[in-house]
């Protein structure tokens, strides 16, 4: 069956680059993807590709790199359609796979002339580029360079059923932003989740707001009494040095504009700054007479129009000039607290525009606080946590934080009622949960330590990441380094649906049988590695994999288990590691990559004792084909 897929041909930023690369799509009938330091990478095995991403890029996104080159050249098929995009909102045109990936740097080279040295070497033929050029009114491609779309989507782009209005909006409009005019009036792209958009309601796509113009003076007696918060808690700190301070209070004594500040209504009555944080708080550290970054005096710095001024305090300044600051307006945005927060979340992640931005956890910790933010706060700060974690630099973004509300979510929700994308999910348990009791804060205290404290006890810190089997060049396997959030969702919610008493005297089973189905079930391979892991469909498959799994194990009856303890594998591997697989005879590296395989099939009735043992690789085992264990 053919497939659908999305391509982006090149940086769309490089203006005169993109016009002469697509031009040469058109001529020469191809498209490609860059990654050009890798090398020829068209006969690697999967280990292999994967080992080269991690020597060549060792700090990059190695799941990212691997999913898009992978699809040129194992995934992709004659007869398959492309969509050639420019951004995330403009179609170029459509065609036919008439040849699958190939490597040409050559080719490469002079697709792109000696305009730039970026080449894209990975090419994939086309047999006939039909143009259709399409903007769109929103964000409708992912930020991926490669993807799969279903054909229901590939209909409803090619159709054209979204382009872009140009009627200008009316003068007379009411000041109210929503999805459609929110982009025009103060951005320049929406973001979204993969290829998934989001679903909110037509009658809640409202942001209410006002626009008041208030002076210095007015804004520091509120920020004196509480009443503005200048640095709420999911705010980056002050990063201005003294100069620029000091030229906004010359800009200001000059009665130059300066930006615009957006607020943002909290339920009781305060106001929190989401944009322009660093500008009052030069303002208001200057009137204190303390630099707010360290506390030291604050006297004006490298002032050049007003350059008599520069050395002097706030207090110092002569009365006419303390009151030309005083009473400076300062233009307001404020989204009032009746707005919906859904789209309020949309809004004030497209006003973070700092050179720090922040992730949609922090935006949360800003618009959902109440007893159960605190509560997922406090969560994370587990030890035990901490350490399976085992990434310190998780608590800088509160990305730590994050996992422990995706755990809660689930346990709230479950796989069975989970809508994509996971942002909105999220936020949406957030909203429901805001002003959590105390009763159930204390029931999701224990379910969250009870998962924690068994996920330590049977996979220690191998916990949430991926084991990968070898292939036939390379039957050796490995562990990745990367966090696995497929397997910290299945894993933290399964040990919630059973007692410690019943998980911990299993857990050499439970652990060979997650080690299987890392290895040995594509599907749930699928659902756990590359793009698109947050889609409904893949989020069912891994959570019914690994439930059933764990019914399985933990519910079984039988006279004798399917599984051979650790202890005979540690045994075997010690006695002689080489692999037992006639076609292999390797020695086997790590006890981890070693499977205890029946030597007459289980389900041909082959019993799980020592005698009907034999120590393999995992791989091996898959290749035999005799199935689990």
């Amino acid at each position: 069956m053919a497939r659908y897929w999305v391509i982006a041909p090149y940086d769309s930023t490089e203006t005169r680059v993109f016009q002469r690369v697509w031009k040469y799509d058109l001529e020469n009938r191809v498209i490609a993807i860059g990654w050009k330091d890798l090398g020829d990478v068209s006969q690697m095995t999967e280990p292999e590709l994967r080992e080269t991403i991690r020597k060549v890029y060792p700090e990059g996104d190695e799941e990212s790199i691997f999913g898009c080159v992978w699809r040129v050249y194992h995934e992709i098929s004659q007869g398959d359609t492309v969509i050639a995009r420019r951004g995330r909102m403009k179609m170029l045109g459509e065609g036919v796979v008439s040849k699958t990936g190939f490597h040409d740097m050559q080719m490469a080279k002079e697709r792109v002339g000696n305009l730039t040295q970026k080449v894209y070497p990975n090419f994939i033929g086309i047999e006939e580029w039909k143009g259709k050029e399409i903007e769109f009114d929103k964000v409708v491609f992912s930020y991926w360079p490669i993807y799969e779309i279903p054909e229901e989507r590939y209909r409803s782009l090619i159709e054209g059923k979204s382009e872009r209005e140009t009627k200008p909006p009316s003068e007379d409009a009411p000041r109210v932003l929503t999805l459609s005019n929110a982009e025009d009036q103060l951005f320049d792209e929406i973001p979204s989740d993969e290829e998934e958009e989001a679903e909110i309601a037509t009658r809640e796509r409202k942001i209410n707001f006002r626009k008041p113009e208030r002076k210095v003076k007015d804004l520091y007696n509120d920020f004196k009494e509480g009443d503005l918060d200048p640095r709420p808690r999911f705010q980056r700190g002050y990063v201005w040095d003294i100069k620029k301070a000091s030229r906004l209070v010359e800009s200001i004594l000059l009665h130059v504009p300066i930006p615009v500040v957006y607020t943002a209504e909290q339920d009781d009555g305060r106001e929190i700054v989401i944009d322009g944080q660093q500008r009052l708080m030069s303002l208001f550290g200057f009137i204190d007479g303390k630099f707010p970054r360290d506390g030291r005096d604050f006297a004006l710095s490298g002032m050049q129009v007003m350059a008599e001024l520069n050395g002097r305090k706030f207090k110092e300044l002569d009365k006419p000039i303390q009151r030309d600051l005083n009473n400076y307006t300062i233009p307001l945005i404020t989204i009032t607290k009746d707005s919906d927060k859904e789209l309020r979340f949309e809004i004030f992640e497209r006003l973070n525009t700092g050179s720090v931005m922040l992730n949609d956890q922090e935006l949360r910790n800003c618009i959902y606080r109440g007893a159960y933010n605190d509560l997922i706060r406090e969560l994370a700060q587990n030890d035990d946590f901490q350490s399976i974690l085992d990434q310190p630099k998780l608590r800088e973004r509160m990305l730590d934080v994050e996992f422990v509300l995706r755990f809660l979510a689930f346990v709230h929700k479950t796989h069975l009622n989970y809508r994509a994308p996971m942002k909105q999910f999220l936020n949406r348990e957030m909203r429901e949960q805001q002003d959590l009791n105390e009763d159930e804060q204390a029931r999701l205290t224990k379910a969250f330590k009870k998962s924690v404290e068994l996920t330590r006890t049977v996979f220690g810190k191998t916990a949430f990441r991926r084991f990968v089997a070898g292939s036939g060049r390379s039957p050796d396997g490995y562990w990745e380094r990367k966090f696995n959030k497929g397997l910290y969702d299945v894993i933290m919610y399964g040990f919630t649906q059973f007692e410690k008493s019943q998980v911990i005297p299993l857990s050499d089973s439970i652990r060979e049988e997650m080690l299987w189905l890392m290895t040995g079930n594509d599907r749930f391979i699928d659902a756990i590695s590359g793009s698109g892991t947050d889609r409904r469909e893949k989020v069912m498959v891994k959570f019914d994999a690994w439930l059933g799994a764990l019914h399985d194990i933990i519910g079984y009856s039988g006279p004798e288990p399917r599984t051979f303890s650790a202890a005979l594998k540690e045994q075997l591997w010690k006695n002689n590691p080489t692999c037992a697989y006639e076609k292999c005879g390797q020695k086997i590296m790590d006890l981890t990559d070693a499977e205890v395989d029946h030597v007459e099939f289980y389900w041909r009735g082959g019993r799980t004792i020592p005698e009907n043992a034999r120590l393999v690789h995992r791989y091996c085992n898959r290749a035999r084909g005799g199935g689990r264990h």
